[in-house]
């Protein structure tokens, strides 16, 4: 599933020592963020998650291939977000239409986890199901319950405007390191993420956390 599809949960993970010589616009592959990143026993518990929902067997990206990309204590909860890096095998045939087809698919593959506050990596849940999206895409949870939002962007982002269903601009939240942790204005409906030039990077609906499974 692409960003922009039905909402899904919170949580990320990913390994802190991903590619250090990344581009400036990737997402999911700089070392883990968060206020739990420097806790590398949590963030490797993490990394090691089922992406299967309870009862909702699926396949998973191989340990190996996964990266904690945010892992922090939140506004009532503490929340996860995990990448996996996907590969396709070549098409069997010379087939360009089909390629494009892959391509479209994204190349990064999300779980997001969220648990209590203060929860332990067994206690976090999938939320929603893994999706995938574009490296250069942020990722957006809401929590409709606390009015929790956490923005995960490049490290190169500098703000994170929040609009409503109209395009109005709601608040404007500083990223640090790409990532900010704030309390969701109402009426939220994107995120708009920018450059210190104020260019519009990307745009992403926040998932929200209520549609997902734990």
């Amino acid at each position: 599933m692409r960003d922009g599809g039905p909402a899904g949960s919170v949580s990320a993970v990913v390994d802190a020592s991903a590619g250090a010589d990344l581009p400036g616009s990737d997402v999911y592959g700089v070392p883990t963020r968060g206020s739990l990143a420097g806790d590398a026993d949590f963030v490797e518990a993490v990394r090691q998650l089922s992406w299967a929902g309870e009862g909702k067997p699926g396949t998973e990206p191989p340990v190996e291939r996964r990266h904690v990309v945010f892992a922090s204590d939140v506004p009532g909860g503490r929340w996860a977000l995990v990448a996996a890096r996907r590969t396709v095998p070549p098409p069997l045939v010379d087939d360009p239409e089909l390629e494009d087809d892959l391509d479209a698919l994204g190349d990064v593959t999300l779980a997001w986890f969220a648990g209590p506050p203060g929860a332990t990596p067994e206690q976090l849940r999938l939320s929603g199901v893994p999706r995938t999206t574009d490296g250069d895409r942020p990722a957006a949870l809401s929590d409709a319950t606390t009015g929790a939002l956490v923005v995960v962007a490049a490290p190169t982002a500098v703000t994170a405007r929040v609009v409503d269903r109209d395009d109005t601009a709601l608040a404007e939240l500083p990223l640090v390191d790409g990532v900010a942790v704030r309390s969701a204005p109402e009426g939220t409906a994107a995120v708009e993420v920018l450059a210190a030039d104020g260019t519009v990077l990307a745009s992403v609906q926040p998932l929200d956390s209520a549609d997902g499974n734990g």
